[in-house]
């Protein structure tokens, strides 16, 4: 198989190609008679003529391309265009280099949600991105960990619309006594909730619910990321 080196050419040729077969095999007496033939045979000539051009630019010429015999039928030559082709094995690496790079490395985080089918979930989903997760459905409670082992916590996510407390007023509390302990704010939809509300609480961010795994894995990795740039503290 050759590979054309323009693909302008490779149009060129195949028009050729479809003019000629029907050239070739229609008699003599219609040829002349028709002024479609006529037409066709007039292009015909001007393509030969330009894709030879083509062909001589690249030392490559129509003779290769096509072989015409009466009665012993049309040899076609098959171009393809060149296409560099990614192995399976590098494709893999991508996809598990970007899935390290979301991957926790042994950080605590406590996870405050009141519905408690949720935090089950979400326990399980963040301790297989390789985190050590505390989960609890009553922010009151999380303020009572957070005081008894406030230096093994890394991050807090936390609910918005939670009885008792929400989330705003959460994140408020622990900015008070835990200022370097980033929060962030899980909404539903409908929840209307300004930045400068989330700036005040000192919420680092915030996500949308549902919750999916990818989301949430980057989400995590920025804020740790952010705080360690912030604070120089090695998390």
């Amino acid at each position: 198989m050759k590979l054309w080196p323009s693909a302008c050419s490779a149009t060129l040729v195949l028009l050729y190609e479809i003019i000629a077969v029907a050239i070739i095999d229609t008699p003599l007496i219609y040829l002349i008679s028709s002024n479609f033939f006529f037409l066709a045979a007039v292009i015909l000539c001007m393509l030969a003529s330009y894709a030879i051009e083509l062909n001589a630019r690249h030392r490559f010429y129509t003779s290769h391309l096509l072989t015409l015999e009466k009665e012993k039928g049309t040899c076609f030559t098959v171009l393809l265009p060149t296409v560099e082709k990614r192995s399976a094995q590098t494709t893999n690496n991508d996809g598990a280099s970007r899935q390290e790079a979301l991957t926790g490395k042994g950080e605590h985080i406590l996870f405050v949600d009141d519905e408690t089918n949720l935090v089950d979930m979400m326990e399980q989903s963040l301790a297989s991105l390789n985190y050590r997760v505390t989960a609890v459905s009553s922010p009151l409670k999380a303020l009572e960990l957070l005081r008894r082992a406030k230096d093994s916590i890394d991050l807090v996510i936390t609910d918005f619309s939670m009885p008792v407390m929400n989330g705003l007023d959460f994140a408020a509390e622990i900015r008070k006594t835990f200022p370097d302990i980033p929060v962030i704010l899980s909404t539903g939809y409908g929840e209307t909730i300004t930045r400068e509300r989330m700036e005040r609480a000192g919420v680092s961010g915030f996500i949308m619910k549902p919750l999916t795994r990818q989301a949430i894995a980057a989400k995590i990795r920025q804020a740790l990321d952010q705080t360690r740039q912030n604070t120089g503290k090695e998390i």
